[in-house]
């Protein structure tokens, strides 16, 4: 209590050691709330898309209209995929096989390629969340304009692979 009441009339006495004392936890809170963000938004990906079937197509333009994605120029080879990935101009790349159009109209349940750049891996898991949040709408739209129901049957498989740090481990990032 004594050292504590000498620090208060120090304090008191020194205008400047005051103001420090109750501007500066203001000015921090005020800097880093505004400076420092969690959102994760305008990620750029790039799609490999083999098919080039009209449900590839809306498959793509279902990550277009997210705000959270931004489409850069397609990417023609899998050697593509890891340069532009590495290189940090892409935070993911869908790549769509041959024949998804024609496996999804016959029921069968194509694979889609989705690479992420897990470097940051809390960011990375948020895109996975975002990833799977955009198919399961996909596959519901798809529900409703084949049978007219809704539901949740997910007639496509995705499967995130996460470069650069496989083991999704947070000492690499």
């Amino acid at each position: 209590l004594a050292f504590a009441g000498r620090e208060l009339l120090e304090v008191m006495r020194d205008p400047v050691r005051l103001a420090f004392a109750l501007l500066g936890p203001v000015f921090l809170m005020v800097t880093f709330g505004f400076g420092v963000s969690f959102d994760v938004d305008n990620l750029t990906y790039a799609v490999l898309d083999r098919d080039h079937s009209l449900e590839s197509r809306t498959l793509i333009e279902n990550f277009q209209g997210s705000r959270y994605f931004t489409q850069r120029p397609p990417l023609y080879t899998e050697a593509e995929i890891d340069r532009r990935l590495r290189s940090g101009e892409l935070r993911m790349a869908i790549e769509i096989p041959t024949d998804f159009g024609r496996d999804l109209l016959t029921g069968r349940q194509p694979e889609i390629g989705v690479y992420l750049d897990a470097s940051m891996p809390f960011r990375a898991e948020t895109i996975r969340g975002y990833i799977d949040g955009i198919a399961l709408d996909y596959a519901r739209q798809r529900l409703r304009e084949a049978t007219g129901a809704s539901g949740d049957p997910l007639p496509v498989s995705l499967q995130p692979r996460f470069r650069y740090n496989q083991d999704f481990r947070s000492v690499v990032a």
